[in-house]
C-alpha cells in the first residue's frame, strides 16, 4: 500500500472531478463516517476522506495523538494530490487537524484550499473539570452516553468497546494537548455550529473569524453530532461554497 493510499480512504465523486475535498473525522471515528455526507456533495467534487492511523483499515498501526506528526506525514502523502482546486473539511477534532493542515500546506508548498470548512469545531476550547483522556472506564462510558457520541451497541458489547476505547482516549488526548500558536490561515473559513452543542461552544467557533481573511458561519440544529441530521444541508453548502470560488 502506498503512503497516499494509506491516508486517502475510498474517494467518491467523478474521476474527472474539478475539485477535491479532504475530510478529517471526529474523535473516535474513522474515514468511513463520510460515506453519508459524500452522497450530498456535488459530483464535480471528489471527496477524499482521510484515514488516521490506528482505526478501520489502519487498525494494525499505532495510534497517534501528536498533531504536528500527523500533519507532517500527511503533507508528504498529499504532494501529488494538490494539482486541482481543493477544500479541507474537519468535524470536531477533525477541524483542528484541518486548520493545521491548511497552515502547513501553505508553509511548505505555498498552496491553500479554496475554503477551509470547520464543523462543530474550534481551535479554542474550554478545559473540563476532568479531562476525558484521564477518566476511568466508568467515567468515560458515562461521558460518552451523555454526549451521544458512541452507539449504545458499541458500549454494551465488551469486544467492540475494548477496541473502541483506546481510540477515543487517544483522540481526546490529541484535543487536550493541542496548543494553538495564533497563526492565521490564508483562505476563507466556513464554519458550521449549533448553539445546542455542549462539546464545542458556539462563541469559540465565532472566534475563528479573527484568523482568516474571510469567515462565514452557518447555524445548525442539534447537538454536537448535528452532521447526522444535517448531512444534506452541509453537503449542499460545501458544494456551493467550493464551486463559487477558484483556487
Amino acid at each position: 500500500m502506498s503512503v497516499k493510499d494509506k491516508w486517502m480512504y475510498r474517494s467518491t465523486g467523478s474521476g474527472n472531478a474539478r475539485y477535491r475535498l479532504f475530510c478529517f473525522p471526529y474523535a473516535g471515528s474513522g474515514a468511513s463516517m463520510y460515506a453519508g455526507l459524500g452522497k450530498y456533495i456535488d459530483e464535480e467534487i471528489e471527496v477524499c476522506p482521510i484515514q488516521l492511523p490506528g482505526r478501520e483499515n489502519r487498525r494494525n498501526e499505532s495510534l497517534c495523538s501528536d498533531v504536528e506528526k500527523i500533519i507532517s506525514e500527511l503533507c508528504d502523502a498529499m504532494k501529488d494530490l494538490l494539482d486541482k482546486p481543493f477544500g479541507i473539511f474537519g468535524y470536531s477534532m477533525g477541524g483542528i487537524l484541518a486548520y493545521e493542515l491548511t497552515a502547513k500546506l501553505y508553509e511548505r508548498f505555498h498552496v491553500k484550499p479554496v475554503r477551509l470548512f470547520m464543523a462543530a469545531s474550534s481551535i479554542f476550547r474550554e478545559k473540563k473539570p476532568v479531562e476525558v483522556s484521564s477518566m476511568n472506564e466508568h467515567q468515560l462510558v458515562t461521558y460518552m452516553r451523555k454526549s451521544n457520541g458512541v452507539p449504545e451497541r458499541v458500549m454494551a458489547d465488551e469486544f467492540l468497546w475494548k477496541n473502541y476505547e483506546p481510540i477515543i482516549v487517544n483522540d481526546y488526548k490529541l484535543i487536550e494537548n493541542y496548543r494553538f500558536s495564533y497563526h492565521k490561515v490564508q483562505c476563507g473559513i466556513v464554519a458550521f455550529a449549533s448553539r445546542e452543542d455542549r462539546e464545542v461552544k458556539y462563541r469559540n467557533i465565532r472566534l475563528l473569524k479573527y484568523f482568516a481573511p474571510k469567515f462565514e458561519l452557518y447555524p445548525m440544529s442539534g447537538n454536537h453530532f448535528f452532521i447526522r441530521e444535517e448531512s444534506r444541508r452541509i453537503g449542499e453548502i460545501v458544494s456551493r461554497e467550493m464551486e463559487s470560488c477558484s483556487a
